[in-house]
């Protein structure tokens, strides 16, 4: 029945895994496109700093606790559920992650793929350059003319600026987990005027918000950056969770629009 389950919902992990092995590729190996810019330039003179929060931080914030909490809610009701609705709590565990996991997937290779594509210099990014001291200014210049202080990694990163990426995937994964608490919990079913359980979603919205003012603080990315990387990140969980889940004021939106087809899994 296991192998069944699995076969059912693989298709869909195939995409998961070629999204995200996609997005790893061009973040890792893609050269991104070397845009000429300008000296003197007041909006690529800031200093290079390092990350108020860094690469691990973030996937912890846009990946794992939203995972972990769809996790924790599901594992809560399947303890306090009938041998009847266990199947179902199951199901909807291993959707809520699958749809998870596909927004992060999809969000992840379309940002990096406009980063790529685009190669906008950062706020920082003559200090990442370090231009020559033989280097006439003012003037147009090049990649060539840089000496990279900071290594070749920073110059290369200097010029993925737009979209924000830490602001995407922040969006990305709080609005997905504000989309899930309010379906499975009802927030917005049934009810009219205003309660306390509807504040609930603020928290996630303001863990977002928070990273995206980190990015412009550490001169990483500006305002057009950060806003257009939460408006991707922000479409690609409203996307996704609506590939799997009906809209959060439907009367049924705490079920799963994929059905737990025959054989589910053995609990």
């Amino acid at each position: 029945m296991v192998s069944a389950y699995v076969r059912y919902l693989s298709p869909t992990w195939g995409v998961v895994a070629a999204l995200l092995g996609g997005f790893l590729f061009l973040e890792t190996f893609a050269t991104p496109f070397h845009r000429q810019f300008y000296v003197p330039d007041p909006r690529i003179s800031y200093p290079y700093t390092a990350d108020s929060i860094p690469d691990a931080r973030l996937a912890v914030y846009a990946c794992v606790v939203p995972c972990v909490l769809i996790v924790l809610a599901t594992a809560t009701q399947y303890l306090r559920s009938s041998r009847d609705q266990k199947q179902r709590i199951v199901h909807l565990a291993n959707v809520s992650c699958l749809a998870l996991a596909l927004a992060l997937g999809l969000n992840g290779f379309v940002t990096e793929f406009i980063k790529v594509k685009v190669g906008r210099p950062r706020p920082d990014f003559l200090d990442r350059c370090g231009l020559s001291p033989k280097s006439p200014v003012p003037g147009l210049y090049t990649v060539a003319d840089c000496t990279a202080p900071y290594g070749e990694k920073a110059l290369q990163d200097g010029f993925k600026s737009f979209p924000s990426g830490h602001s995407s995937f922040a969006w990305c994964g709080m609005n997905f987990l504000n989309l899930w608490i309010s379906g499975h919990y009802r927030l917005y079913t049934g009810r009219s005027g205003f309660s306390v359980s509807k504040l609930v979603p603020l928290g996630p919205a303001l863990v977002a918000l928070h990273i995206c003012i980190s990015r412009s603080q550490d001169y990483k990315h500006d305002a057009l950056d950060i806003t257009c990387g939460s408006l991707l990140g922000l479409a690609a969980s409203w996307w996704s969770y609506r590939q799997f889940f009906p809209s959060v004021a439907d009367d049924s939106s705490d079920l799963p629009l994929v059905p737990a087809q025959e054989p589910v899994l053995p609990v």
